[in-house]
């Protein structure tokens, strides 16, 4: 994994020898696995890969930091105030508590973050076609035939 961080780093120092790099890791676990485990087995064990790989690479180029938005919303003792019910969507809560942090780390700033009043978006949702994994998994179930 870390090979491939190490390639797209060589080729952006290339590009700009400047740039910055902050590197972070989701709190929100898989829905789904191929593996023959069980998903949360896979999720522990693709965070640990994933939060050793940011750390190997931090350590490894200058420019690069690492963010914990992980560790705050899962390590902080507060999962049950950052997790919604379904145990996977982050809440607001847990939204502006990681940007706060990363404002006040990265800008100098925590209010950068803090609510303000609401700003009506510049587009609509009907203007961009989201795709993710858990959406691709859900069309795949649905269209499942029944066995």
């Amino acid at each position: 994994m870390t090979a491939h961080l190490n390639d797209f780093l060589t080729g952006l120092r290339a590009v700009n020898p400047a740039a910055r790099v902050i590197l972070t890791v989701s709190p929100v676990p898989l829905a789904a696995t191929a593996e023959p485990r069980h998903v949360l087995q896979a999720t522990s064990y693709s965070k640990a890969v994933l939060r050793v790989a940011a750390e190997e690479t931090v350590r490894a180029w200058p420019n690069v930091a690492y963010f914990g938005a992980y560790e705050i919303v899962t390590q902080t003792g507060r999962t049950h105030e950052f997790f919604a019910a379904d145990r996977r969507t982050v809440t607001p809560a847990g939204v502006g508590r990681v940007m706060d942090v990363f404002f006040e780390q990265f800008v100098g700033s925590p209010t950068a973050a803090s609510p303000g009043p609401a700003v009506a978006p510049t587009t609509t949702p009907a203007d961009h076609e989201v795709v993710c994994d858990e959406v691709a998994v859900m069309e795949a179930l649905a269209r499942r035939p029944d066995t």
